[in-house]
Formats: structure tokens, sequence, C-alpha cells
């Protein structure tokens, strides 16, 4: 009766080392994996989000810098369709950072 106990719980064992060293080779797998996936969507990300977080600023100072410009024009007595001829819109945009702007 002590030999099937003993034979049962080495078996017991001997697969609970397997299924832990069968872990352990897929989690070092897994974690090699995630970290270059990781890395390769981190590194896209920063790559395209930097250029795009500087250039939507840079357009925000363009457009505070021509509403002053329209402004002092319009003090001077131009006109829209002068300011119009000139590049400059008189009017908010209705789309795009005009809201942001603010």
């Amino acid at each position: 009766m002590l030999l099937g106990v003993q034979s049962v719980l080495k078996r017991t064992v001997d697969g609970g080392k397997r299924m832990s060293n069968f872990a352990a080779a897929r989690f070092w797998w897994v974690f090699a994996k995630g970290g270059r996936i990781s890395w390769i969507v981190l590194t896209a990300t920063v790559l395209t989000m930097v250029p795009l977080f500087i250039e939507v600023n840079r357009e925000k100072m363009v457009l505070e810098q021509e509403k002053i410009i329209v402004a002092d024009m319009r003090k001077q007595g131009y006109t829209d369709q002068e300011l119009h001829r000139m590049g400059y819109s008189a009017m908010e945009p209705s789309v795009g950072l005009a809201d942001a702007a603010k």
C-alpha cells in the first residue's frame, strides 16, 4: 500500500516539475516576444506622435499670430476683401484647430 502512495506522489511531483518547466519556458518566450512587440509599438508611437504634437502646436501659434495681424490690419482700415486678397482669412475657420486655439 505504501509503495502505491509513493509512486502516485512521485508521479504527481514529476508532473508538477514538468508543468513548471514548460510554463517557465513559455513565460520567457512570451516575455521576450512581448518586450519586443512593446518596444516596436512604443517606438512607433513616439516617432509618430512627437512630430505630430510639435506640428499641432506650431499650427496653433500661426493661427494666433494671424488673428493678431488681421485684428491689427482691421484697425488700420483694411476690408475683409483686401485681407482675403492678401491671403489672410478674415473669418474664423469652421474646422481644424480653430476650436482648439481658443
